[in-house]
């Protein structure tokens, strides 16, 4: 028996964690954790300190895939969220824009990121970048493409389900995301000392249970990791509202 309101409220922190599957600290703060990845370089100094998945050489096949599937369906509005230090995306749009108007926006929850960015690529006036949340702010716009390209492998199932919910909200036509058929979407792995949210990763099967997407309309599978790029229709994906019979919380972070 419970003597105090203390230990009853300890028990409800508890019962949270177990049942959603959250191996990190409640309440952590996504922006602030992820600003330490970039500022500790934690997923080492490559892709602009987003990473190895983010360099020109491990991004072959996605910006080939991108540039043709772009111009074949006549995409003028590009979310890239999130978009990390834009390493090999330059490039690839710059490649675009020769022979195709489009209209680019990325996103971040890192600030330093997104104003390195704003800085570096003042020049372009269809590109623009905003430090957002996604799993916590809603998407005001409509784009004819959004693309969550090695983001979810981070975020436990909540966070993923409520960055789904802002994306089919904002009634956008396609969603490219990255997915690892087959994965076992653990709830309880780390990775670098690190836990889910705060720059830990796991690889996560959109198709499986708990997500349980339908099968994408277009398919790539990326030539240098395990993993494939999905295209959904938005207007295709289910509405999340329940993780492990609790109900998600997306809230409301700022954002600029």
């Amino acid at each position: 028996m419970f003597h105090t309101a203390l230990e009853l409220l300890l028990l409800c922190a508890v019962l949270f964690v177990s049942v959603s599957g959250v191996p990190s600290k409640s309440g952590v703060n996504l922006t602030e954790s992820f600003q330490n990845v970039y500022d500790k370089a934690m997923w080492g100094q490559e892709g602009g300190k987003s990473g190895g998945g983010s360099t020109l050489k491990s991004t072959l096949s996605i910006r080939h895939f991108l540039y043709t599937f772009i111009i074949e369906h006549d995409i003028k509005s590009f979310l890239d969220a999130p978009c990390g230090a834009m390493v090999w995306q330059k490039a690839m749009l710059h490649h675009i824009q020769e022979t195709h108007t489009i209209i680019y926006t990325g996103m971040d929850i890192v600030p330093s990121v997104i104003e390195d960015n704003k800085m570096a690529f003042s020049n372009e006036k269809t590109w623009s970048f905003q430090w957002v949340d996604i799993s916590s702010t809603p998407i005001v716009n409509k784009y004819d493409m959004i693309m969550s390209r090695d983001v979810f492998f981070h975020l436990t199932f909540d966070k993923i389900m409520c960055a789904l919910n802002n994306f089919k909200n904002s009634n956008s036509k396609y969603l490219i995301a990255t997915s690892n058929p087959g994965a076992s979407n653990a709830y309880d792995a780390n990775s670098w000392q690190m836990r889910l949210n705060e720059g830990g990763f796991r690889e996560v099967d959109l198709m499986a249970a708990p997500i349980s997407l339908p099968k994408p309309a277009f398919l790539l599978e990326e030539k240098e990791a395990s993993r494939i790029m999905g295209v959904w229709e938005l207007a295709n994906i289910p509405t999340f509202t329940h993780f492990n019979n609790v109900a998600i919380n997306c809230g409301t972070v700022l954002s600029q």
